[in-house]
């Protein structure tokens, strides 16, 4: 079973679309979607992950160390299901074209609701109890804004 296709990955996943106003998640056509996707392995550091779109701007594309735990990869994940929410959201911010609140607002989310890579196995039955009460408001708000524009003017 990938990623994905685990329940905590789709349990979280499913309760920030809800949390922040977005329609159900189509895990059918969000699967088709990175059966597509180019996924490199690098050498390095298990930090060194990225995730975004290829040359193209067609499909997702992942970079990770082959040292990134599950963690990680569930983050950069968490990231291709932005995009495939919001379409356009990875070219804006590899383009630069987001401020600093919408950037905090997306990395925000790939933690909480992605993973963190740091101690998420620890963290992670804590978001529906507690840990969202604290960061829903604040999640919720940079992803209120994010939605507006209103920061990145």
């Amino acid at each position: 079973m990938n990623i994905v296709e685990t329940p905590a990955f789709r349990s979280r996943a499913e309760y920030w679309a809800k949390l922040t106003g977005r329609p159900a998640i189509d895990w059918n056509k969000f699967t088709n979607k990175l059966e597509k996707a180019v996924f490199q392995i690098h050498e390095g550091p298990s930090y060194k992950a990225w995730a975004g779109l290829d040359e193209t701007g067609e499909k997702l594309f992942f970079s990770v160390s082959k040292n990134t735990g599950q963690q990680g990869q569930s983050h950069e994940l968490f990231h291709g299901l932005q995009e495939f929410m919001e379409p356009g959201l990875m070219q804006a911010a590899q383009q630069g074209t987001l401020g600093p609140f919408s950037i905090a607002a997306i990395e925000i989310s790939a933690n909480l609701y992605g993973g963190t890579g740091l101690g998420g196995h620890i963290v992670g039955p804590l978001i529906p109890l507690g840990g969202a009460l604290a960061f829903y408001s604040v999640g919720h708000l940079l992803d209120y804004f994010m939605l507006l524009g209103e920061f990145d003017k």
